[in-house]
């Protein structure tokens, strides 16, 4: 139930990830993450974040709502239409030749190659957990477990860009 990463790219491939490792460090890092997706669209009223299903809008409401912050925002960045969710537009507008609209089965079409060890969700998910308990027991392999989620995490950003792009 740990939202344990919030993960952006910018369209130079610059990763900045938002850690979490307890509640306390999930409200700051949620905190973090809205207020640069937020500098960024003040910036730039023309900004969009681009994602891939509804897990990130669900995720923002619910941090929202968890910690008492940045409601009014999250509300603001949804309403506005300011996220944008590839995933309802590659099912309204695509018929692919695959088992499922994942985009790991996408890829295919834009040409995407992962390199993470960490190669979906789920085993992000495992991998936190084994990084958890490695850290209790002071574990120097501990970093390094983080580090793959974090490209595993950073991947999948690029990725979304990727499919952007070849839309």
């Amino acid at each position: 139930g740990l939202e344990y990463l919030f993960g952006a790219t910018d369209r130079q491939k610059n990763f900045t990830a938002f850690w979490a490792h307890d509640r306390r460090a999930e409200a700051e890092a949620f905190a973090g993450f809205i207020d640069f997706a937020m500098g960024i669209i003040e910036s730039d009223p023309t900004a969009h974040i681009y994602h891939y299903a509804n897990y990130e809008v669900a995720a923002l409401s619910r941090m929202a709502t968890r910690h008492g912050i940045r409601e009014k925002q999250v509300g603001d960045l949804i309403a506005s239409g300011r996220m944008i969710d590839l995933l309802k537009v590659v099912t309204g507008s695509l018929v692919i030749g695959k088992p499922s609209y994942s985009i790991k089965k996408l890829e295919d079409y834009y040409d995407f190659g992962r390199g993470a060890e960490v190669t979906n969700a789920k085993s992000s998910m495992d991998e936190y957990e084994r990084y958890s308990q490695l850290k209790v027991i002071g574990d120097p392999e501990a970093d390094a477990v983080l580090a793959e989620i974090g490209v595993y995490n950073k991947e999948d950003c690029i990725s979304t860009e990727g499919l952007y792009n070849w839309l």
